[in-house]
């Protein structure tokens, strides 16, 4: 169950087209969804690798149909730290997760990015990985090609506190192929 914070920015939410196609009744649906968007930005940034994202969100989202997804288009599990609530900036809070330090996971309760649309949830992971996650230098090997060190610099950001977090992605990337 989600509780709704920082208020209504702007209203009504603009849709772009991709937000307004058939439901999603199946992983298929998702990735024939998402792909053009993650295709779009792949190539925007020169980054010669295409599904990457596509794998990542579909992890993170459960395909986008995680109760984080549907209520605020966060595909990325991007959580809202203080900075952005003091902006004003929508965002929910959901319960996660953790793995802090221990290989027991522990639930928690977090605050978490609310996005207009998987556009923009996209875009801000992009902004994420050039700016906070740089000293993992995953952007910087995406564009390079290297998925393992993008998979490795992911995993040194902090990104996520679960092990193996590079593997999962990897792991998703293998279903999508199979899926498309």
């Amino acid at each position: 169950m989600s509780e709704e914070n920082g208020g209504a920015v702007g209203g009504e939410v603009k849709k772009l087209a991709h937000d307004v196609l058939a439901p999603l009744d199946s992983q298929l649906g998702f990735v024939e969804r998402f792909a053009p968007l993650d295709i779009a930005k792949s190539k925007a940034e020169g980054i010669p690798l295409v599904g990457i994202f596509t794998a990542w969100a579909a992890m993170e989202s459960n395909f986008a149909e995680s109760g984080l997804a549907k209520a605020s288009n966060n595909l990325f599990g991007i959580k809202a730290g203080p900075t952005w609530i003091k902006e004003g900036k929508p965002y929910v809070t959901f319960r996660t997760r953790e793995y802090e330090g221990t290989p027991n996971e522990v639930t928690i309760t977090s605050n978490f990015r609310k996005y207009s649309s998987w556009t923009a949830s996209l875009d801000d992971l992009i902004k994420e990985l050039t700016t906070d996650f740089k000293t993992g230098g995953a952007l910087q090997a995406l564009q390079r090609g290297d998925v393992g060190g993008f998979l490795s610099g992911i995993e040194a950001s902090g990104y996520s506190t679960a092990a193996n977090y590079g593997q999962r992605i990897e792991n998703f990337m293998q279903q999508i192929a199979h899926i498309a």
